[in-house]
């Protein structure tokens, strides 16, 4: 009894044209896959791209070309404008306020005042250090 490998060494001999056009084709297939293959590092491209808000952060990229730089967007609640709200925004610019990613407060006017709930307010202290 002859085995399967025996028989189809001596077929693909006998056809020896077809299977040399089959193993070039294979291989201009092959490499075309290749060609076309790429590897994408940016992880924008695993977001869904239909998304509105992934969309808007595209274009804030776009237009600004990196993400070095830290971007807070202040929004007021409805009626009030943003201006009223010029001592937090100066705050959160105050590089006398935020040093080193430390938040230091040199005087009491450099302190902010936090609404947690229900009329509870906190303002910002000395920093703390455990031993």
């Amino acid at each position: 009894m002859e085995s399967v490998v025996s028989r189809t060494v001596r077929w693909a001999h006998r056809r020896r044209l077809l299977v040399c056009t089959l193993v070039a084709a294979t291989v201009v297939l092959s490499v075309e896959g290749v060609r076309r293959l790429s590897f994408d590092a940016d992880v924008l491209s695993l977001l869904p791209r239909d998304s509105r808000v992934i969309a808007r952060f595209r274009t804030f990229l776009a237009r600004f070309g990196s993400l070095d730089q830290l971007y807070i967007v202040f929004s007021a609640p409805e009626g009030h404008a943003v201006s009223e709200y010029s001592d937090v925004v100066a705050a959160w610019a105050d590089d006398a306020s935020f040093v080193d990613g430390v938040w230091r407060f040199p005087d009491d006017a450099h302190r902010t005042l936090h609404h947690l709930s229900a009329g509870t307010f906190l303002t910002s202290g000395d920093l703390v250090r455990a031993r």
